[in-house]
């Protein structure tokens, strides 16, 4: 019995508004099945070998397809009440496939029905489901239930009190996607005949499934067909449920007793919903908004904002290129830390805010190390990073934008998830590595590529801050020192682009590997900017000056900063009132300079301390006492 971790999803309630991730394996997955216990069925939790984002339905539910991010693993229901729970057993030993086989809730030992759960050999795309099920169903003799393909389907899992049959068997064998032999068995949906193109509801055989239901050899599984052949046709709700009704009622089948509303009518109309969604009719488009150019000028203009001043636009898409191995996440990191911890990166001031850390290449392990470096460097003895928010996507579904057969770029749900997670948190800047990763498109294409940008510059606005894209420039990118892969409108469609390369000698080897250039290719609102060059230096990159590190000229600015921000803070409680007029007695600079703690900060330190909380409207004047006098001091905006 395999005893590694798998992920999967508990849902506490049928309506799955809230979800709990977890990782177990199949022995810890058995003895949770075997001892979950409850009076009613509905106060059972929910199972799914799955793990799904936070993209919630119309109706809130977490649980539906769009939201599956990728599988661990399938899931196959049996309520037919024939086949017992140890031929079962024996058909799946004999397939030798490693499952967890347990009786549902609502088994009897004289109307068997149990659940097949199969975990893969590792998480796959959500899309390869349906092919493990088939095999599972081929294995049984095509009499799983047809709901049991459905991609987010979960199940109750546990038993009632006072239950007089319930049991649970582990089964030794091979993971089921990697039991290839058992394609040329598999059965899809019982009782469908599909056309290849997913029409199947459409051409399901009525007489067949019908005959099942009058038999009492198939109820869910014919039932679904049913109507889906009768939605797909538009025929009214009313007239599928009296056909059906028909049936059930002549089967004269005690195992039906009961299922009529709970199970019947309930799932004819959700099948009528997942159809109605299918072809429902997207929306107009809004009309344009167009303004006369009289009405916006008859108001000022607002100032340009910035994520990082001078550099990084709020409110749009930067492009960070370069080499692999070059520094950028590492580099990339340090700014999201900045941003977080309210410090200088490199020789720019970001704004203080939240930050999102998105990694498809590294692990949380890498991150963490890269992390202590930076804190090591700012030397925060006890930092608060509660407002950077680091997702590590290695290994996993990182996909965030395809493109459908008419080469239209569709968002998918970790995208929807991104964006639902930025507007409640509203993230001043957003990291994402890298491109290749997230998005699945052509990079060729200049369509695709202004689409994507479009998503992600979505998101900025929303945020009112800015996205960093990390790409990977080709060959030809490097030998030109474009620094871009791909379609010139991947430098086009962003307001800001850097490009971080290796110092060489000249030719194409590299001088120095602990040397980096960082070229600033674009800058759409702004002053071009100086290039860079960065030296690696206690597990990051900081500027270098004349072969001199700058480390120390910020570390200086930040303690001044910090210490001016202090003092006011303490002049204020003490009624100390300062100025920031230079002929004043109580002049701030100076007076903060005669402190005894002013750590051997300056007069000119605390000079271009001030200066650079007025642009940041930290600090502002404001008059105090009486009037005539004109007093004024410095207070906190």
């Amino acid at each position: 019995m395999r005893d590694d971790l798998f992920d999967l999803t508990y849902f506490t309630h049928r309506d799955a508004r809230f979800k709990a991730d977890a990782k177990v394996s199949l022995q810890e997955l058995a003895e949770k099945i075997d001892t979950e216990v409850a009076e009613t069925k509905e106060l059972l939790p929910w199972v799914k070998l799955a793990v799904f984002g936070e993209f919630k339905s119309a109706k809130g539910s977490l649980r539906h397809d769009d939201n599956v991010r990728h599988i661990t693993g399938c899931e196959a229901d049996y309520d037919q009440g024939k086949m017992s729970f140890d031929e079962a057993a024996t058909k799946l030993r004999a397939a030798n496939i490693e499952c967890i086989l347990h009786t549902s809730p609502s088994h009897r030992p004289d109307n068997p029905r149990w659940r097949v759960l199969a975990p893969t050999s590792k998480p796959l795309p959500k899309e390869q489901r349906a092919g493990l099920v088939a095999r599972i169903n081929g294995v049984l003799g095509g009499i799983v239930a047809a709901e049991s393909f459905v991609v987010s389907q979960s199940y109750y899992h546990g038993h009632l009190e006072g239950a007089g049959e319930y049991r649970v068997e582990l089964i030794e064998g091979r993971h089921i996607d990697l039991a290839s032999d058992l394609d040329a068995g598999a059965i899809g949906k019982s009782g469908h005949k599909d056309d290849g193109n997913g029409h199947d509801y459409e051409r399901a055989d009525l007489t067949e499934l019908t005959r099942r239901i009058l038999s009492g050899e198939s109820l869910h599984p014919s039932v679904g067909p049913i109507a889906g052949s009768y939605a797909a046709r538009k025929i009214p709700i009313e007239a599928c449920l009296d056909y059906i009704g028909l049936a059930f009622t002549a089967a004269h089948q005690p195992r039906y007793g009961g299922r009529w509303d709970d199970d019947v009518v309930r799932y004819v109309r959700w099948v009528y919903a997942e159809e109605a969604r299918k072809t429902v009719t997207p929306p107009p488009a809004a009309p344009s908004i167009w303004i006369r150019g009289d009405v916006l000028t008859s108001t000022p203009s607002t100032p340009q904002e910035w994520s990082v001043r001078d550099l990084i636009p709020a409110r749009q898409v930067c492009l960070f290129s370069g080499h692999g191995a070059v520094g950028k996440s590492s580099t990339a990191l340090n700014l999201v830390a900045a941003h977080v911890l309210g410090r200088a990166w490199l020789r720019y001031d970001p704004r203080p805010g939240p930050a999102f850390f998105i990694d498809a290449e590294d692990d949380t392990d890498v991150i963490h190390r890269r992390l202590d470096a930076i804190l090591s460097h700012y030397e925060e003895g006890s930092p608060s990073l509660e407002d950077l928010h680091i997702l590590s996507l290695a290994g996993k579904g990182a996909v965030m934008a395809t493109t459908n057969r008419n080469g239209i770029v569709e968002p998918t749900p970790l995208y929807h998830e991104l964006y639902q997670r930025a507007g409640d948190i509203k993230p001043q800047q957003i990291v994402i590595a890298s491109s290749a990763n997230v998005f699945a498109g052509s990079e060729m294409d200049r369509s695709q590529v202004t689409q994507f940008i479009d998503l992600l510059t979505k998101i900025a606005i929303l945020t009112n801050g800015s996205v960093i894209l990390i790409s990977h420039p080709s060959l030809t990118g490097l030998n030109t020192n474009s620094g871009i892969s791909g379609s010139t409108q991947w430098h086009n469609a962003v307001r800001a682009r850097i490009f971080m390369k290796f110092v060489t000698n000249g030719g194409d080897e590299q001088d120095n590997s602990d040397l980096r250039v960082l070229e600033f290719m674009k800058n759409q609102y702004g002053p071009p900017a100086q290039s860079l060059t960065l030296k690696f230096k206690n597990g990051l990159f900081l500027v270098e000056t004349d072969g001199v590190s700058n480390l120390d000229r910020l570390a200086r600015e930040e303690k001044a900063t910090h210490k001016f921000r202090t003092l006011l803070a303490r002049m204020l409680d003490q009624n100390r009132p300062v100025s920031a007029k230079p002929t004043a007695r109580n002049y701030a600079p100076k007076s903060f300079e005669s402190e005894p703690d002013a750590d051997g900060l300056k007069k000119f330190d605390f000079e271009n301390a001030m200066k650079r909380l007025f642009v940041d409207k930290i600090i502002t004047v404001k008059q105090y006492g009486e009037p005539r006098k004109g007093w004024e001091r410095i207070e906190f905006v």
